[in-house]
């Protein structure tokens, strides 16, 4: 089923079902389905009081609601595919656990733990997002585009920065204990 608004293009070929919304100036928002002829139209939720058949919105039946246990299944499986498969993770994760290491060497205090673990936690939760954004850009834009490179670009520059970032956090945190430690400096 394919709506279209006046003065569109006839001929618009999509490779799978799309869910296209356009907000007009006075507020308004149009819903359009754009779908391939032999496609079906998607499963549709009853509607709710008030609402009238053009209202419901399309259940996704691939992507329902999992239970809590299989999310974190899912999440737990996304890291170690991030682990497995990026360099740099392995990068990050060695350095996290070194400064770790570190920190139960030195006996950080509790601030010091504190600032540790969300510095170390945001760098690999960056590296993470860097993957997936990665991984979803080179589904969309297999053949080189320069705003995929942007976006790419991007977002290893925010894990440059957040690396830079807990770098100089290890070093606040572990250079006056080294020293002491090494005994080039007094407590």
């Amino acid at each position: 089923m394919l709506h279209t608004p006046l003065n569109a293009p006839a001929a618009l070929v999509v490779q799978y079902p799309l869910q296209i919304s356009v907000r007009l100036d006075s507020g308004t928002a149009i819903l359009y389905h754009i779908q391939q002829k032999n496609m079906q139209e998607p499963p549709h939720r009853e509607a709710r009081k008030g609402e009238s058949r053009e209202d419901k919105v399309p259940v996704h039946t691939k992507w329902q609601r999992q239970s809590i246990p299989r999310a974190f299944c899912n999440a737990w499986a996304g890291l170690c595919a991030a682990v497995r498969t990026q360099r740099n993770m392995r990068i990050h994760l060695a350095a996290a656990t070194a400064a770790v290491g570190a920190g139960f060497f030195f006996g950080l205090n509790a601030a010091e733990w504190t600032a540790l673990v969300i510095s170390c936690a945001l760098v690999l939760a960056l590296e993470a997002m860097n993957t997936a954004l990665e991984s979803v850009v080179d589904l969309v834009s297999p053949q080189f585009n320069p705003l995929a490179r942007r976006a790419k670009d991007c977002a290893a520059g925010a894990v440059l920065i957040a690396s830079l970032s807990s770098l100089v956090v290890g070093g606040i945190l572990f250079i006056p204990k080294i020293l002491v430690w090494t005994g080039l400096c007094r407590q």
